[in-house]
């Protein structure tokens, strides 16, 4: 009974003072609330950048070669970025590449600007690379002026009056190229060192015409699936120490990223959810203060219906005299006090 009656006499005052119970509920949902949100945004941005790296698979790895030494220009021999895979138990698949930059002229007309990418057959697989229509470049096409396009380039020599792309000509620096293939829009993430979309395709060797003096700097790299990044990590820098003592070698690795990346997310989360703990205990002051202002006048009500003679829950009597009212008043501030 003491607790029906107890429930009864809160949703009473409640009632009593709706916009004060309106702000007190008002700062209980927008401190949980903010708690809340806060921690699920920090998870949300947590899984979103984790799912790129895994889309391009945990077992992608990127070996540069760095500078040491006398070796300024540091590069890959290309029989020993091939042999990897034979050379190696954890190395599934090699995509070594170059890179270099160039203009492109189509019509008479410059275009764009454009990165080429002298790669080889493995390449488009191993990075993921779609294409919208045609082929991708072939060990067949050694030392051939045909290429493969990202969407941008497309887009642009397009713009330029191109109708059908595959098989159409244009001009890539001084040297005349024939377009293979198209790329789809690719997203580029964070392992990825190049613009796919604004980059041109070549066979590797035809790289090696085009760009003289860029050779290999980087392979990209597939892992088997049992094998651990650390393992694969020191086997290739094992395996270029004996091949290319001279050359320092450089490995990273998807799932070395990524546990990074957890590690720097749940800092991240800790950081929101402390923000948004002071924001709760902002919502909670502000709720005891409502409570406070509520109690304070509900003591100087009861002082007043006390000093009045009437009860606390009802409506003092009105005073008829002068003398009443002197009375009243003086009762008044003693039941206040007392309250």
């Amino acid at each position: 009974m003491a607790l029906r009656a107890n429930a009864k006499q809160a949703i009473v005052s409640l009632y009593a003072a709706k916009q004060r119970s309106l702000l007190a509920l008002l700062g209980i949902v927008i401190g949980i609330g903010s708690v809340i949100g806060m921690v699920s945004v920090g998870e949300i941005a947590k899984l979103r950048a984790l799912e790129q790296f895994r889309e391009l698979g945990t077992e992608f790895l990127v070996i540069r070669a760095s500078g040491g030494g006398d070796n300024a220009s540091p590069r890959f021999r290309l029989e020993e970025a091939l042999a990897l895979p034979e050379e190696t138990s954890t190395i599934a698949m090699v995509a070594p590449w170059s890179q270099g930059h160039t203009e492109v002229f189509y019509a008479g007309k410059k275009v764009s600007d454009s990165t080429v990418l002298g790669v080889t057959a493995s390449f488009a697989e191993l990075n993921r690379l779609q294409l919208a229509e045609g082929r991708t470049v072939s060990d067949l096409d050694f030392r051939q002026y045909y290429c493969v396009l990202g969407d941008a380039i497309a887009s642009a020599i397009r713009g330029a009056g191109a109708e059908q792309l595959l098989g159409e000509s244009f001009r890539m620096g001084e040297r005349l190229c024939t377009i293979v293939g198209v790329l789809t829009a690719t997203p580029r993430w964070g392992m990825q060192s190049f613009d796919a979309d604004r980059s041109i395709l070549v066979p590797l060797s035809t790289a090696q015409r085009i760009l003289p003096g860029r050779g290999v700097r980087q392979i990209n790299a597939r892992m088997t699936p049992e094998a651990h990044h650390l393992a694969a990590t020191q086997e290739v820098q094992e395996y270029f120490r004996r091949r290319a003592p001279g050359l320092r070698v450089n490995v990273s690795s998807a799932q070395k990223v990524i546990e990074q990346m957890q590690r720097q997310m749940q800092t991240f989360a800790l950081l929101l959810a402390a923000i948004g703990s002071v924001s709760l205990i902002v919502g909670g002051i502000g709720v005891m203060n409502v409570m406070l202002v509520s109690v304070t006048e509900r003591r100087k009500e009861i002082g007043i219906r006390g000093g009045g003679g009437g009860p606390p829950r009802g409506p003092p009597p009105p005073p008829t005299t002068p003398v009443e009212s002197k009375l009243f008043e003086r009762g008044a501030k003693r039941g206040t006090r007392r309250g």
